[in-house]
């Protein structure tokens, strides 16, 4: 026991306020992170509410044009309407007129007759006007038989389409208030540490993993019957699983979390070399001899977007808005936003897979039988080329606890490698359903394993 007073003398002098000062700039940073990060939600929010107002009022100018044009059709059809009922009715006062005037005549000469004929004149006479009227009055008994005397009218019958098109819509839409993962992150010092510590307690070994299969895959038949060339495969945040059938049925495979097919895609003469799931709607893939990239979306069939990465791209992987690709020489990273391209390592020729974790990269070169891993900035953190036990490698894949898993194609094997790069050891094997492995990704919220054979024997592991 010492006394206090003692203790408080290298109070200054022992590290605790620089200690305590770091955590202070830590929180202090911290919260500056998230007060950009807000304003800048914010105003993303404005720009969207100013888009959706601009979308409404388009939709509305839309709908106003479209009955602005039925109004003129319907308006043309009552004009024309009226015209022909004028035009029957004004023929039949036209008529009329001339008859008047024609028994205004006759009246006129039975007035003469009376006046200043003779006998024998008035006789004469009578008889040839027995005639004419008998004649006027044909004509008149004949309007009220012709149909000519019914009372024409206008009517207009309405669509009834409208009518309960107004009833069932009774708003332009909904407005719904979505929310993502964080753009921001909450670092402190002190978080890091803990982790730091955490992970030291309980080092997990190469020599102690193990999977149990889970299930075996079955591939649907394709316009190549039973033949399949997979060569890329990934699981979507949602759990469904995708396949790239390369060469013989140029298609993407979309099976469900019970490895029953949800959908499969044709792409025509694109033959689809790997994937990688941006998220449940969209992916990214590579096709065979292609140099290019293609974002394609799933609900729409189509593909939205290429970039471009000048050479023969093979491998892909996405983590945090960028995809990592391996092509004939060298190692980059494509931006998804703007497909800007940056170079991280460069090779003489290059040929293979890649994934990442964090601040790593792990890729395999088929022809040197290696597996690499790069930090981000380009610097080699270990090699290993042992081709007794990495004959052939294809896909790599990389869990929780940094052990590399690479699929072994001329050995039929997966092999996983310490997270140091110094020791490997035999993981999966053609016992465990293993042939011809190609692809492989590694899902680490879920610990799921999936392998698939370039014949199209596909596989899910759970790593234990």
């Amino acid at each position: 026991m010492l006394p206090i007073e003692e203790i408080a003398k290298t109070s200054k002098s022992s590290g605790l306020l620089e200690t305590l000062q770091k955590s202070l700039e830590d929180i202090q940073s911290n919260i500056d992170n998230v007060v950009k990060d807000r304003q800048s939600n914010l105003i993303k929010i404005k720009e969207q509410r100013h888009h959706i107002l601009a979308g409404i009022q388009k939709l509305r100018q839309r709908i106003n044009s479209h009955f602005d044009k039925i109004e003129q059709d319907i308006e043309k059809e009552l004009n024309a309407s009226e015209c022909d009922l004028k035009r029957k009715i004004e023929d039949l006062l036209h008529g009329l007129k001339n008859k008047r005037e024609r028994i205004a005549v006759l009246q006129s000469n039975i007035s003469d007759l009376k006046n200043h004929a003779s006998d024998l004149q008035t006789f004469i006479g009578s008889k040839k006007l027995v005639e004419k009227i008998e004649s006027e009055e044909t004509y008149v008994q004949s309007i009220s038989e012709d149909g000519r005397l019914k009372q024409f009218s206008l009517k207009c019958t309405y669509n009834k389409g409208i009518e309960n098109l107004l009833q069932s819509i009774a708003s332009f839409g909904s407005i719904l208030m979505e929310s993502s993962s964080p753009s921001v992150e909450i670092k402190l010092k002190k978080n890091e540490q803990a982790q730091i510590m955490s992970s030291s307690f309980n080092p997990k070994s190469v020599d102690n993993v193990r999977a149990t299969l889970l299930r075996k895959v079955e591939m649907p038949k394709g316009k190549s019957t039973d033949e399949y060339n997979i060569t890329g495969c990934a699981i979507f945040p949602n759990g469904k699983f995708i396949f790239t059938d390369c060469d013989l049925n140029k298609r993407l495979v979309i099976l469900n979390k019970d490895g029953y097919l949800d959908c499969e895609i044709p792409l025509s003469e694109l033959m689809p070399f790997d994937v990688a799931c941006i998220d449940d709607t969209t992916v990214a893939f590579t096709v065979w001899d292609s140099s290019e990239i293609f974002i394609f979306d799933l609900r729409l069939k189509s593909i939205k977007n290429k970039i471009e990465t000048n050479k023969v791209c093979f491998g892909i992987t996405y983590e945090n808005g960028v995809i990592y690709y391996c092509n004939e020489d060298h190692l980059g990273v494509a931006q998804l936003k703007d497909g800007s391209l940056t170079t991280i390592s460069k090779f003489d020729k290059l040929m293979g897979y890649v994934t990442s974790s964090d601040e790593m990269i792990y890729f395999t070169d088929y022809d040197t039988n290696a597996v690499f891993c790069f930090n981000v900035k380009g610097q080699k953190i270990w090699e290993y080329k042992e081709q007794s036990v990495l004959d052939g490698p294809n896909g790599v894949a990389v869990d929780k606890n940094g052990i590399v898993y690479v699929a072994s194609e001329n050995r039929n094997c997966i092999v996983a490698i310490s997270p140091d790069g110094e020791k490997a050891v035999n993981f999966l094997s053609s016992v465990d359903g293993i042939k011809k492995p190609y692809k492989m990704f590694c899902d680490n919220k879920t610990d799921l394993l999936l392998v698939a054979g370039f014949y199209g024997n596909c596989t899910l592991f759970e790593i234990i």
